[in-house]
């Protein structure tokens, strides 16, 4: 199977890359990149010289010829590449917030600044916390294989979402914490601000520090909120 990734310069994309290079599954990458067309990955990541030679290629070229499409784009840009893949009958697995809230535009609106341009599409995605919704996703997986009519739109999780609610899930089941009673203390590394520069990406700034950003004001909240309260159900 050809594994397609748009957006494969970003930092989410390249390491998508590096973990699908020796996938068993996959027989071969096609890459998208909106800013580096023409290019090889090696040419924006030297640690792929001689290992991945695959070149980068317009969006719609990679959804042509893949089995799978990953989108590694910023927030507010999946849905037409997931429109896309829905028109092909292949999966579309997205690692923006656009497909993490379902039918709850409401919600995303309200984080991200914009309502969906194809609520439809949110019909039939799911939210990609393989502890919390495996069988929803091997039922749209099913469902996928036997023709376009319900594509498999993936929302994967956020990084302080997917280790919070994995943290606080044992305890919210067992009914040692109750719902409204946890705190998530976590820190993170620069990378997941993007390749954008910063001054506080800048290694004077950040270098043996830790700062407070975003206290009780992170895009990552309702995320969290909603998963802990299902989890503790």
């Amino acid at each position: 199977m050809i594994a397609g990734i748009i957006g494969a310069t970003g930092y989410a994309g390249a390491e998508i890359a590096r973990l699908l290079r020796g996938h068993p599954r996959v027989e071969g990458l096609a890459l998208a990149s909106a800013s580096y067309e023409g290019l090889k990955l090696a040419a924006v990541y030297p640690n792929f010289l001689g290992t991945l030679d695959a070149p980068l290629e317009k969006s719609a070229d990679v959804i042509a010829r893949a089995g799978v499409v990953f989108g590694a784009l910023p927030n507010g840009a999946a849905e037409p590449y997931a429109a896309a893949c829905a028109e092909r009958g292949i999966p579309f697995i997205d690692m923006s917030a656009d497909f993490r809230f379902d039918r709850d535009e409401a919600t995303y609106e309200a984080w991200y600044g914009k309502p969906y341009d194809a609520p439809a599409l949110h019909e039939n995605s799911v939210y990609g916390l393989c502890e919390l919704n495996r069988e929803r996703v091997r039922a749209l997986s099913r469902k996928t294989a036997r023709g376009k009519d319900a594509p498999l739109i993936i929302g994967n999780p956020g990084c302080y979402p997917t280790c919070a609610s994995l943290a606080a899930w044992p305890a919210l089941a067992k009914g040692l914490a109750a719902e409204g009673s946890v705190i998530v203390d976590a820190a993170s590394g620069i990378t997941g601000g993007g390749r954008e520069p910063a001054r506080s990406f800048h290694f004077p700034e950040c270098a043996d520090s830790v700062t407070a950003y975003k206290v009780g004001a992170h895009r990552h909240t309702p995320e969290i909120a909603r998963n802990l309260a299902v989890m503790a159900t």
